[in-house]
């Protein structure tokens, strides 16, 4: 038995206001409480963490200069980070094999003809607008 290939996310991002601009650190692994010891700016462990790209998506993300971004399901690490702090740390492979599953129970994040999931189609129940990070 094959295991079929794992699907491309795709999300709309508002546009890039910095082009260029090496984007930050996620803040939750910044935060002293996070790791521990507040007494340096970035501990040795960080040093070598690089941010590759940064996307702003949600309602922000719906205007007209919007653009549509698509994320390979490969083992980078992703930073889910929603306005209120929270963050999830998830490899993109992981993230598009869980949400390929829930496509049996969720119509909404169908698979296009391109084997790529729309994250537009996650929001809370009832949301007037909405994206994937007030979904997740």
């Amino acid at each position: 038995m094959t295991t079929p290939a794992l699907p491309t996310l795709r999300l709309v991002a508002a546009p890039d206001t910095a082009p260029g601009r090496k984007p930050n650190l996620p803040a939750a692994i910044l935060s002293p409480g996070s790791r521990g010891d507040s007494s340096q700016t970035c501990d040795s462990l960080l040093s070598n963490v690089e941010v590759e790209e940064s996307w702003e998506i949600g309602p922000r993300a719906r205007g007209d200069d919007s653009r549509q971004v698509e994320v390979k399901p490969d083992a980078r690490l992703l930073a889910l980070e929603s306005e209120d702090g929270t963050t999830v740390f998830i490899r993109a492979d992981a993230l598009a094999e869980r949400l390929a599953r829930l496509t049996a129970t969720r119509p909404e994040l169908s698979l296009a003809e391109d084997n790529a999931l729309d994250l537009a189609a996650l929001h809370p129940g009832g949301a007037q607008v909405g994206g994937v990070g007030e979904g997740m």
